[in-house]
């Protein structure tokens, strides 16, 4: 970050910069704020022509930011700590991945996902300090990892995807206030997704688990999914049917 020549007007820059990721062939960015210092940044925005770039550090710093807008299509990748300093939105118009830390600043807990894309985890226990996550038209990847936050409110069409069979998700709280959350690529095992206070009816009306029947919650077992048939067993139960139906039509004939 200190070095001129890597910003445009060939000069650092000083204070909260706003901070515009462009078309450009560097895509490895690395901050170089040092072992225990916090460097602040306002807003970070990847612009529509931006390339997959990774933002990086030369420490163990944290950077604080505000809202991130990701505009490109190209994945973006923060392998380094990041805290949110108010009830800041990350915009996913195209993919965002976390892979360290990911926290709001105290008092502040509040972060929304929104946009048509993915949020992806790329660690285990990635988000941490009480965090209440709104969803909002978007996907929140879990990617085979295990995750919690205090709450998950939903208000637009958005999708979790556990990503693989040893994702798990642990909450206080899940609504679905708008829209629908629609599950996908879970085993179906209730330890797999914790919710320790109440799902009201409504919420779990408004959830769809892809490959299941309808869920029901306890305290006990977290969110556990209904049975529906595998598309073979719909065959075998519609022959069943038909061969039933024939057997007493041919009877009435005779």
């Amino acid at each position: 970050m200190s070095v001129k020549g890597n910003w445009t007007g060939n000069k650092s820059p000083s204070g909260n910069p706003d901070v515009i990721f462009g078309n450009s062939s560097q895509l490895d960015v690395q901050f170089d704020f040092g072992n225990g210092a916090t460097t602040v940044v306002d807003d970070l925005t990847f612009v529509s022509s931006a390339g997959s770039y990774t933002i990086s550090s030369d420490g163990t710093g944290l950077l604080r930011v505000g809202n991130v807008d990701n505009q490109s299509t190209s994945l973006q990748t923060f392998d380094i700590p990041l805290e949110f300093q108010n009830k800041e939105t990350v915009l996913a118009g195209g993919p965002i991945q976390f892979n360290q830390a990911v926290t709001t600043k105290t008092g502040n807990n509040e972060l929304t996902f929104t946009g048509s894309s993915e949020i992806i985890a790329g660690a285990d226990d990635i988000f941490s300090g009480n965090i209440d996550l709104f969803l909002s038209g978007t996907t929140l990847n879990l990617s085979n990892t295990n995750q919690s936050f205090t709450s998950i409110s939903v208000s637009g069409d958005s999708i979790i995807d556990f990503g693989g069979s040893d994702a798990t998700i642990n909450l206080d709280f899940l609504n679905v206030e708008g829209g629908t959350l629609t599950v996908k690529n879970w085993t179906g095992d209730p330890g797999d997704f914790q919710v320790t206070n109440n799902v009201d009816s409504t919420s779990l009306t408004n959830i769809v688990f892809e490959g299941w029947g309808d869920a029901t919650w306890n305290p006990g077992d977290g969110v556990t999914p209904g049975i529906i048939p595998e598309p073979g067993s719909y065959g075998a139960v519609m022959t069943l049917f038909f061969l039933t139906l024939w057997r007493w039509r041919r009877q009435a004939y005779r």
